[in-house]
Parts: C-alpha cells; sequence; structure tokens
C-alpha cells in the first residue's frame, strides 16, 4: 500500500507529538510505502536519513492555514500526491485546507464546535465570539470538503462530529489517545528537569499545557489566595509556558508558580515525579494526554466537571465547576487532606488506563481503518 501522511498543518504542542510517535511505528509495516507531508515545524524533530527506504519526508516552507499561503502550499501538495500517486491519505488532524484526489481519512480534535454548552462561551467577548462563530463557519467548510472519512478520539466526540459535519456516524471511526511511550519504555531516553527545593508543607500541582483562553489557567490567580488564606494551604502551581506569554498574561512576580517554559516530552516524567497532583481547569477538550500520564504515574487527578473530562476520566478524577476559585480550592483542600479520596482515585486511574491502547496500539488502529477504506 503507498500511504501519504499529511502532518502539513501541525503546529507544535501535542499533535507533533502523535505525530512523531506515529512515524516511528509505521516503521513496522514494512511492505508499505510512506510519502509524509511536514510542516515547518518539524524541523530539526526528525531526520529523515534515520527512517528506511520507503518512507519519504518533504518539509513544507509554510504552514498551510495561513491565508497567505494556502493557494501556494496547496498547489504544491496536489502536485506532490499526483507524483506519489498514494491508495489513500492520512492527514492527522483536520482541518487539511487541501482535498487530495486519493480517499482521504483526517483526524478530528477541535473542542470548540462540538461541545457548544461549555462554559469558555460565556466568558468571550462580542467581538470573540463573532470572530469564533466566522472561524467555525470556514472550518466546518473545509473538514467536510477536504475529507470523506474522518477519526476521532472519543465516542463522546465521535457521536457530536456527526451532528457538526452532517455526515453519518459509520463514516467516523474512533481510535483514542494514546500514552506517549517515554512514559512506558524505559529505553527511551529521559531528560531530568529539576525544579527548585520545595518551601515548608508545599503542594505542588502540574499543568503541562498552553495558555489559550479555553485552557482556563488564569484562573489560578484567583485560587491562590483561598488556598492560603481560607484552608492554610501552600500551593505552587508549575505552568510550561513561554517567558514572554507568561510575564504578559502574570506580571507581578507570584512565588506559588513556577513556570519553566516549553518542555521536550523527555523531560515530562520528570515534572511528574517532582509534584503531587495534576491540575487541568480547562473549559474545553477532545483529549488531553495530561489524564492519561497522571493515571499511569499515579498522580491524582483535579480538573473540570465537563462531559468530556468524565468520559475520559470517570472515576478516576475530583472534579471542580471550572469558573468558580472557591470550589477549585474546596476540591484542592479535599484532595490534600482525605488520603482515602486520594488513594480511590489514584487505583481508579491505574485500573482505567489499561482501557487506552499504548502508541504502538493506536497506530495499528489506524492502519486498520486505512486497510479498510483502501479495500472498500
Amino acid at each position: 500500500m503507498r500511504l501519504l501522511v499529511n502532518c502539513s498543518n501541525i503546529r507544535g504542542g501535542g499533535a507533533s507529538q502523535v505525530a512523531l510517535a506515529t512515524f516511528q511505528h509505521l516503521r513496522k509495516y514494512a511492505g508499505n510505502t510512506y510519502c509524509i507531508f511536514l510542516s515547518p515545524d518539524f524541523k530539526g524533530y526528525i531526520d529523515p536519513a534515520s527512517f528506511p527506504g520507503n518512507f519519504t519526508f518533504h518539509f513544507l516552507p509554510k504552514h498551510i492555514g495561513v491565508p497567505a499561503n494556502f493557494l501556494k502550499i496547496r498547489n504544491m501538495l496536489s502536485l506532490l500526491e499526483k507524483n506519489f500517486n498514494p491508495d489513500c491519505s492520512f492527514t492527522l488532524f483536520g482541518p487539511s485546507y487541501w482535498t487530495p484526489v486519493s480517499p482521504h481519512l483526517m483526524g478530528y480534535a477541535i473542542p470548540h464546535y462540538v461541545y457548544p454548552e461549555s462554559p469558555f462561551f460565556k466568558t468571550l467577548s462580542w467581538k470573540e465570539t463573532v470572530n469564533l462563530k466566522v472561524k467555525r463557519f470556514l472550518q466546518r467548510y473545509f473538514l467536510r470538503k477536504n475529507a470523506q472519512f474522518y477519526v476521532a478520539e472519543t465516542e463522546d466526540v465521535r457521536k457530536r462530529l456527526s451532528v457538526f459535519l452532517g455526515v453519518p456516524v459509520e463514516r467516523i471511526f474512533m481510535v483514542t489517545a494514546a500514552l506517549h511511550p517515554v512514559y512506558s519504555d524505559m529505553t527511551i531516553q529521559r531528560k531530568d528537569l529539576v525544579l527548585q527545593p520545595r518551601t515548608a508543607g508545599e503542594v505542588r500541582m502540574i499543568s503541562i499545557s498552553g495558555l489559550g483562553a479555553h485552557k482556563n489557567l488564569l484562573i489560578i490567580k484567583r485560587v491562590i489566595p483561598l488556598l492560603r488564606e481560607k484552608y492554610n494551604i501552600n500551593p505552587r502551581f508549575i505552568l510550561t509556558v513561554p517567558d514572554s506569554i507568561y510575564q504578559e498574561n502574570f506580571p507581578t512576580p507570584d512565588e506559588h508558580i513556577i513556570n519553566v517554559g516549553p518542555v521536550s516530552i523527555e523531560s515530562c516524567p520528570s515534572l511528574y515525579e517532582q509534584s503531587d497532583f495534576v491540575f487541568l481547569p480547562s473549559m474545553l477538550e477532545c483529549f488531553s494526554a495530561l489524564y492519561l500520564e497522571g493515571m499511569f504515574l499515579g498522580k491524582p487527578i483535579l480538573t473540570s466537571d465537563l462531559s468530556f473530562a468524565h468520559a475520559i476520566c470517570m472515576d478516576a478524577a475530583l472534579y471542580f465547576d471550572p469558573l468558580d476559585p472557591e470550589d477549585i480550592a474546596k476540591k484542592i483542600h479535599t484532595m490534600v487532606t482525605d488520603e482515602k479520596a486520594r488513594n480511590r482515585i489514584i487505583e481508579a486511574g491505574f485500573r482505567h488506563i489499561h482501557d487506552f491502547p499504548t502508541s504502538e496500539e493506536r497506530t495499528s488502529q489506524y492502519m486498520s481503518i486505512i486497510r479498510q477504506i483502501v479495500s472498500d
């Protein structure tokens, strides 16, 4: 089989980690030939020479999602596809802003369009609401136009995506997210990132995340005083935000926050080891790897009382109202002081982590879907 893997629209973050892991696992399917399109963000993160001869990589000069680049990159992709002549094309995360001639499977991971009931939308200004509606209209158009088949990360998103796009649910497959191999494969070289020493009675909560508005991390400004004054807790929130963005949003120094900046996936295990809880106050997610990482490493999870979180964590988390600092502080206090509650959540996490595939199994599921599309 000749498979085109399109990552020309990926801009770093978790999506790039999924892509890099998938490329490595595709080596197992040596009978296939692969043509891989990469956005500029992959430069320096992948060495094409380290892959066997059935892999060809094309680094695109610009991001296709930028309007000024759209036509040029789209024409470039079409020419590359014509020369490769694939049996199927697979865009890991859409929209691709480009329609292949070959049958096209597209991953979906945009929560904004399938969770309209999220409290996130109540926080937007009139201008932000209008901009999001325009973006929603355009991306829905491209999602419908660019592909015939889709893959979602949870059954909940699969059903919601069918309604959003107006396509039969049978054309949408489900492959859940997976734990990155760096956590379970001891042969992968990890990097130690040592945090400053703890202060007396310090409780550390880690959020490996960007600072997008829907991530809701600015809420910690209002949670910290409550934890200190009402519950006598000495909190320390661990963030991984670019320094310039952190300074813009947290202009006043706060000893209760450690911002280590963006970190490589190889450094994440050491950060978890130095933390007590996983903290995710997000108002929108299709899936978050933080949940799986917390479960696997035995770190209790504190997260938003919303359907996307329940769909993944079930009883392996303690839930709070993401817009209520009082409720967040109360639930953190419960986690700190109630050992039985902590242990129940940890034990539930150890049970549930086995419900999710390994990274290699996820790639196997992708390939099974692709073979089905090609055979049909």
